[in-house]
């Protein structure tokens, strides 16, 4: 009878430790709510946790009193354009890591504010 309560135990055990959820924060500003406050890369699930789009990479700013997220891409050399005329007779697409469009959506719409730069350099 007490190995029928061992293996039971250890069967329910099993299962709480199955049904345990990775709980991913929504966003940078998350992160800083459950008390992190050391910057860098991070998971982040906009759509939330389980839901939609697999979570996206990003870098928090937690060092400052605003938090800045970046959202991680490969346009940080600089590019050269060479002279053209008409709309759009130049295109650069940018990868944003493993962000599919739909998590950087709604993190726009989870943000106060959202930008992107571009540095123009005339030779």
């Amino acid at each position: 009878m007490g190995q029928i309560v061992g293996v039971h135990s250890y069967f329910n055990l099993c299962a709480f430790f199955n049904s345990l959820i990775y709980l991913v924060p929504k966003s940078c500003a998350e992160l800083r709510n459950f008390g992190i406050t050391t910057s860098g890369l991070y998971d982040i699930d906009p759509d939330g946790n389980g839901m939609g789009d697999r979570p996206i990479t990003v870098h928090c700013d937690l060092d400052s009193s605003e938090v800045v997220t970046e959202v991680l891409h490969d346009a940080e050399d600089m590019i050269d354009v060479k002279p053209c005329e008409g709309e759009n007779c130049f295109l650069h697409k940018i990868n944003y890591g493993n962000a599919a469009l739909r998590q950087i959506t709604t993190l726009i719409s989870l943000s106060e504010e959202c930008y992107q730069s571009i540095e123009v350099h005339n030779n």
